[in-house]
């Protein structure tokens, strides 16, 4: 098994090299396993002051394994224990006598004498339980009411699609109005909307926050008394959302939803006679709905 190193030395001086590390690793295991090629990565940590070194063990960014060793006699120790931990995590089967310290490199440190310390017992690196996040897909209907794009109150239903990762979602949305009336001098007018929208979501337990923009197309009617020359418009919609989602199973969920929209642009109708106007889109309008969600959780 090989890996990359990455080695980092805080204490002052410097106890260990790299360069001496990876000499007194390959020492013990009788070749080079510290490669710059290698998909998993031993990660080394020498505190200050230099009695104490973390050596993990990673796939990718997931730390696998980790282990801490204790030097208390300092540097002297971690000479010994390091490039036998290192060893150990890339050949677990190494026995005590192949990973039989090597020459020691040179130290500041005067030597002191009696036996070199034991060697650090070998021990299963453990492993470390990593949650990877899913991508889940939904499909909702739900049912809303909507105050302001329309002249007046009106209900209206809606369809979504959502791509979920972890707390962040994106999704399609759309929405058909009811037709909503309103009368003026002379006859009356009539405005529904079809709706498709683009939303970005970030979930924090079961609140969720939204980003929305998207386009409506308006359709208008009215008596013969009034000029319908405007009948027909499709202004953009930007706005946000907030909501409350609740799970029913595992794969079914209830979501509140309030939206705040800003049409980008006036929707008018006008005086077939004079040119007045008889009704303007508003600049803001809301929405509240209620949807049943089904997919993967």
């Amino acid at each position: 098994m090989a890996a990359r190193l990455e080695y980092r030395d805080r204490s002052s001086p410097s106890c260990l090299s790299e360069l001496e590390l990876r000499r007194l690793v390959a020492a013990r295991l009788g070749y080079d396993g510290l490669t710059q090629d290698a998909k998993s990565t031993i990660r080394v940590t020498v505190n200050e002051p230099a009695t104490q070194a973390i050596v993990e063990m990673l796939s990718g960014e997931s730390v696998v394994g980790r282990r801490v060793l204790g030097a208390p006699d300092g540097c002297r120790s971690l000479v010994d224990a390091l490039p036998f931990a290192i060893s150990l995590a890339l050949d677990p089967l190494l026995s005590p006598a192949a990973a039989a310290p090597a020459d020691p490199p040179a130290h500041p440190s005067p030597p002191e004498p009696g036996p070199a310390p034991a060697a650090v017992p070998a021990s299963p690196v453990p492993a470390v339980e990593t949650k990877e996040q899913t991508v889940g897909i939904s499909f909702s209907l739900g049912a809303l009411g909507v105050l302001g794009l329309e002249p007046a109150p009106t209900v209206g239903t809606s369809a979504q699609l959502a791509v979920r990762r972890g707390p962040w979602s994106a999704a399609f949305e759309g929405r058909l109005d009811a037709p909503a009336h309103r009368g003026v001098p002379g006859g009356q007018v009539s405005v529904s909307a079809v709706i498709g929208e683009l939303l970005a979501c970030r979930e924090l337990d079961a609140f969720g926050a939204c980003l929305l923009a998207g386009l409506a197309r308006m359709s208008l009617s009215s008596n013969r008394l009034v000029d319908v020359r405007d009948a027909a418009r499709t202004p953009g919609i930007a706005g946000a959302r907030i909501q409350w989602r609740a799970p029913l199973s595992a794969t079914l969920a209830a979501a509140v939803s309030f939206d705040l929209q800003v049409p980008l642009g006036t929707v008018s109708l006008r005086d077939a006679d004079d040119g007045a106007t008889l009704w303007s889109s508003p600049p803001v309008a809301a929405a509240l709905g209620l949807r049943l969600e089904a997919g993967l959780p």
